[in-house]
């Protein structure tokens, strides 16, 4: 699926998963934990899409749910805001 901004795009952003609420049959919770984590942390968005190695552009998209991180990612993002792939996913409600 293309959207109407892929020519313009950085390629990462391009290989990212378009994450819908009608796909997910509702919201998601990444982008909400993800973003409580950060500041939990203190982290800007900035900051935390280089310990990433991704743009901040592509992280800032993960927080509104417009893109879902891929797996590396998600592994990643676990481990920087140490807790676990479920969590992130909404699949338990406490941190770890």
């Amino acid at each position: 699926m293309l959207n109407c901004f892929s020519c313009i795009l950085p390629d990462r952003i391009k290989q990212a998963k378009i994450c819908t609420n009608k796909e997910k049959g509702g919201e998601t919770m990444v982008g909400k934990n993800l973003k409580k984590l950060r500041l939990q942390n203190k982290l800007s968005q900035t900051e935390t899409a280089k310990l990433l190695g991704i743009s901040q552009t592509l992280y800032s998209a993960y927080e509104r749910d417009q893109y879902e991180p891929n797996n590396k990612n998600l592994v990643k993002m676990a481990e920087i805001f140490n807790t676990s792939t479920d969590y992130l996913l909404g699949r338990y409600d406490k941190k770890a």
